[in-house]
Formats: structure tokens, C-alpha cells, sequence
């Protein structure tokens, strides 16, 4: 396989992670306005945690782990930006 085929696919898989990525804060905005209407602070480090455990489990290939934190510890605390 040529490295622009390559190049190609990984466009693609980025567009996708785009779309999954604007319906997530679309999703995180809804959680922020009800968080701001129950007075419930931004940050809950349980659930981060669980998040963390459950990437974890489900990763498949374990060489990866490390850079699969890396990747959703970034995404929650762009999450936790844009909630506030």
C-alpha cells in the first residue's frame, strides 16, 4: 500500500472522529447546562475514572494503553473547558 493511500484512509478516520467528536460536546454542552442548573460542580473525578477503567478494558490492543489515557484524559479536560 502506498503512503498517500495511507494518508487517504487516515483522513477519512479523522473526518469520522470530527463528527463523533461535535456530537460528544454537543452532548457535554447539554450536561454543563444541567451541572450550572443543580449547582454540581464540573469536575467528577469518579467518573473520569470509570471512563479511564472502561477505555482500558475494551482497548484491544494493549501496546496502545498509555497513549489511549493520553487521548481521553485531553478529551475530558476539553470537555471540562467548554462545560464552563
Amino acid at each position: 500500500m502506498s503512503i498517500e493511500t495511507l494518508r487517504a484512509s487516515i483522513d477519512a478516520i479523522d473526518q469520522q472522529i470530527l463528527a463523533l467528536f461535535e456530537s460528544r460536546m454537543a452532548l457535554v454542552k447539554e450536561i454543563g447546562e444541567i451541572k450550572k442548573h443543580i449547582q454540581t460542580p464540573v469536575l467528577d473525578t469518579h467518573r473520569e475514572q470509570l471512563i479511564l477503567t472502561r477505555i482500558k478494558k475494551q482497548l484491544n490492543n494493549k501496546d496502545l494503553e498509555h497513549y489511549a489515557v493520553q487521548l481521553f484524559e485531553t478529551l475530558m479536560r476539553v470537555s471540562k473547558d467548554y462545560q464552563q
